[in-house]
């Protein structure tokens, strides 16, 4: 008995209902991007008939009967000359459980700008190491990169495994080498799979060539890895882009940057500062009665409002910040190096407003996250700056909110992009400047900081840490003793695991504990620290 062939509108409707993910793929030049994700559309079965026959002819072309995956993602033809991949190329295929959008970045230190405009809107990294070269500096770059733009998500696929004759060794070195580095980077989950995009291993189907490895195919990981939670939905922010009048309707234009909006809720405009109700919502030009982070909608109020573009819905009791002062990380994408002396434009949640570089509060080395001293940030550098605009911005930290909390610096001499901006949550992240041959974060104490902020991590000795008078400062003590405790602190890693622990809560830890000035940097490169 055969299937009832499935309507075009079923299709659809089916598709609307799957989850979604984006996919950032990036790594080092010639580590094989393109060719793996041209394997994966192929063996997905994710190609119509005419692009089959043309990858076939064109296959011919360049290297006889044996098919060339990576014309399917290099579309310029200057990337099909050579061999690279020069702009983001944008591909999509489904599965029966999800459906993709993949985002080809490319790996040349010279179009890092088009890799950060990928991994901004990404879920999962897909992040390529070519099993002979090993971790190069531009696999650092591009992890630390997605990291810092919020993808939290990663799996690292250990390419031209045929190459190294399927070693487990070598890719047991890979996994130490780049778990070394991950490990100062805040990553919700982190797989590494062993492909060989030239033969298919383990990209769809498991390799029989790999027996020793046991774990999920790159495909199987892409379609059960969860991002579900990343969503924010709890705090409601709707940006306005534009105002829909005529004779009988007044509306809003935007996209959901985070929470749900239903009709009938009280809403309230910033920076009006105006409590109203939803009368009604529009989706795609149909009435809904409810709308979700991402989606793009038109609200009509209950009243007639002063809302205009760079205006925010949200809720009374739920608000982002507003000042003049913002605190960001920021890439430096433009020739042009980023200094105090130039003038900007800075453009977050469809605001456009003057600003300046106040000062540089440090570089960031990309091979050891040290932070550096530096007077201007010249491109591809990773910088935190402060930064002071004409009045004050609406705006959420990036790591509570992707999209309230992202921004781009445009030079107002030139027109061009700047800089990707990251905005911090100055009540937590105190400023703090070290030369790369520091161990610790200069105290929170130092000219530059916030005098309200406390470090998280404090590190003591025994005899102050019973001192009550001086412990009661804090929010909870510590003594860590690896002869007594044994093997529950035996390792540098579960050490940096506890300090994360402690870092991803809400307490000032004061802590005795032994440990290596390389241990102590690694801790510093993610959270406040200060040694007593």
């Amino acid at each position: 008995m055969t299937a009832k062939p499935q309507s075009l509108d079923a299709f659809l409707d089916s598709q609307q209902k799957k989850d979604h993910l984006r996919l950032l793929a990036c790594g080092h030049v010639d580590d094989g991007k393109s060719t793996l994700l041209g394997r994966l559309l192929y063996d997905t079965q994710s190609l119509y008939r005419d692009q089959i026959l043309a990858l076939q002819r064109d296959s011919a072309k360049r290297q006889g009967p044996r098919l060339d995956y990576s014309l399917l993602l290099d579309g310029l033809l200057q990337e099909r000359e050579q061999g690279i991949t020069i702009d983001v190329a944008y591909r999509f295929f489904y599965t029966s459980k999800r459906s993709f959008i993949v985002q080809d970045a490319p790996g040349h230190l010279e179009y890092t700008r088009n890799m950060v405009t990928a991994a901004s809107t990404a879920n999962v990294t897909l992040l390529l190491i070519d099993a002979k070269l090993g971790v190069q500096e531009q696999t650092k770059r591009h992890a630390f990169i997605a990291s810092l733009l919020g993808v939290k998500h990663f799996i690292v696929a250990v390419n031209k495994m045929d190459a190294v004759d399927y070693s487990e060794q070598r890719f047991d070195e890979i996994i130490q080498a780049f778990s070394d580095y991950a490990i100062k980077l805040e990553l919700s989950s982190l797989h590494f799979v062993p492909v060989s995009a030239l033969r298919g291993d383990n990209v769809t189907t498991p390799s029989a060539q790999m027996p020793w490895y046991s774990g999920a195919t790159l495909l199987s990981l892409l379609e059960n890895i969860q991002i579900e939670v990343d969503r924010n939905l709890i705090d409601l922010r709707l940006p306005i882009q534009s105002a829909v009048r005529t004779n009988e309707f007044r509306g809003y234009m935007g996209t959901l940057a985070s929470g749900a909006i239903r009709t009938g809720d009280a809403v309230y405009s910033l920076p009006g500062k105006q409590e109203i109700k939803v009368r009604a919502l529009y989706s795609a030009g149909k009435p809904v009665k409810e709308a979700f982070a991402n989606e793009a909608i038109t609200i009509e109020l209950s009243d007639d409002i002063d809302l205009s573009r760079g205006d925010m819905l949200i809720r009374r009791n739920n608000q982002p910040k507003l000042s003049d002062r913002l605190e960001v990380m920021a890439i430096a994408l433009s020739e042009h190096p980023l200094t105090s002396k130039r003038s900007y434009w800075i453009k977050i949640c469809h605001q456009m407003v003057r600003c300046l570089i106040e000062e540089i509060r440090y570089l960031v080395s990309i091979d050891t996250l040290h932070r550096m001293p530096g007077e201007a940030v010249m491109q591809n550098q990773v910088a935190r700056i402060a930064l002071r605009t004409a009045k004050p911005c609406i705006y959420d930290a990036y790591t509570r909110n992707r999209v309230t909390g992202a921004a781009i610096l445009i030079d107002a001499e030139t027109d061009e992009t700047a800089a990707a901006l990251m905005v911090l949550d100055r009540s937590i992240d105190h400023v703090e400047t070290t030369d790369s041959h520091s161990t610790a974060a200069e105290s929170p104490l130092s000219p530059n900081a916030p005098s309200d902020v406390v470090p998280k991590w404090i590190l003591c000795s025994p005899e102050q840490l019973q001192n009550s008078a001086f412990r009661t400062k804090y929010s909870a003590a510590l003594k860590i003793d690896r002869d007594e405790l044994g093997m529950h602190f035996a390792s540098d890693e579960q050490l940096i695991a506890l300090a994360r622990l402690c870092n991803s809560s809400d307490l000032s830890c004061l802590c005795a504990i032994p440990c290596s000035k390389d241990v102590l940097s690694k801790i510093a490169s993610f959270m406040e620290v200060e040694v007593m």
